[in-house]
């Protein structure tokens, strides 16, 4: 789902008496929610435990440089710093993807190959 398909259900969220809209789908999925009278944007995407990966720039996601092996899986365990992939640019040139904390890699939700955005989440660590 697109960060702007977010913003909508997140807006939405607000207009109801709903606290918390969950959706899940093979595995992958969110959750907002409305605490406290916080704004849903405050709380978005799962829970307060996951840390979204997000890409550095707009390109081509890979798992990995050539050659070389994928470490990113669902259930492995990611240090702060630790390049989970690469985004390939249209330059030609490769921005590594890294761990932002700690955690165990808990949902991936692209494939490799897939185009992607600046700032679009590409995987959820669970701290």
């Amino acid at each position: 789902m697109k960060t702007e398909e977010l913003q909508k259900v997140m807006s939405w969220l607000q207009t109801t008496d709903l606290v918390e809209v969950s959706y899940n789908q093979d595995k992958k999925g969110f959750s907002l929610c409305l605490a406290d009278g916080t704004p849903a944007a405050s709380c978005a995407l799962p829970a307060s435990r996951y840390i979204p990966v997000s890409a550095p720039c707009v390109g081509v996601f890979q798992w990995s440089e050539p050659g070389r092996p994928r470490k990113a899986e669902e259930g492995a365990l990611a240090a702060e710093g630790d390049i989970l992939g690469i985004i390939e640019t249209a330059k030609g040139k490769s921005a590594p993807v890294k761990a932002p904390a700690d955690g165990r890699i808990a949902h991936l939700l692209v494939e490799g190959g897939a185009a992607v955005e600046f700032g679009q989440p590409l995987l959820f660590l669970e701290s």
